[in-house]
């Protein structure tokens, strides 16, 4: 089965399914989320690969990287999940596709783990999802590198804010 055949099937019903990779760092997400992408896009579905809330919205295909992160297990009270999470049950109407990666599931809050199925890759190109065998291709070179480009932009964003946010005012001294 192919990314495509799933949109095809469940956007005309407005039914959905939202299905979670995981694996460990260097373990190809990323790059399968990329293939997936391109070829939905190729297929002229409407499709968004956001990075972090503010990317989302309405479309046919929605792909959220490294969302373990974003919505970490200890955060679950935060008001930011906690509306994330009423949005995610309006979802499944507007959305028909939702792809996430993480590094773990066990990272994210439990709700947002019980909203995804376990995908899991079984070898570069095959995703396997409850019993159903996703193939992918490789992304084109031109893609994977605006994507990727984007991502350590957004990567060293994040990066410096909470490292800012960390460091402590210097508080004003004057020496007599």
């Amino acid at each position: 089965m192919r990314i495509t055949d799933l949109v095809e099937m469940l956007k005309p019903k407005r039914d959905h399914i939202s299905f979670c990779v995981e694996g460990a760092r260097g373990s190809f997400k990323t790059t399968h989320l990329y293939g997936m992408y391109d070829e939905v896009v190729n297929a002229g579905y409407e499709t968004i690969f956001a990075y972090d809330v503010e990317d989302i919205d309405v479309c046919d295909c929605l792909f959220l990287d490294d969302f373990g992160t974003k919505f970490y297990k200890r955060d679950s009270s935060t008001k930011q999940n906690k509306e994330f999470m009423k949005l995610l049950q309006e979802i499944r109407t507007n959305i028909s596709v939702i792809v996430a990666s993480t590094p773990d599931l066990s990272l994210m809050d439990k709700d947002f783990r019980n909203f995804f199925i376990d995908a899991h890759i079984l070898r570069k190109g095959v995703i396997s999802v409850s019993g159903i065998i996703i193939e992918v291709n490789p992304p084109s070179m031109d893609l994977f590198n605006d994507l990727k480009k984007i991502e350590h932009e957004r990567r060293e964003n994040r990066f410096k804010s909470v490292l800012y946010s960390l460091r402590a005012p210097k508080k004003n001294i004057i020496y007599i």
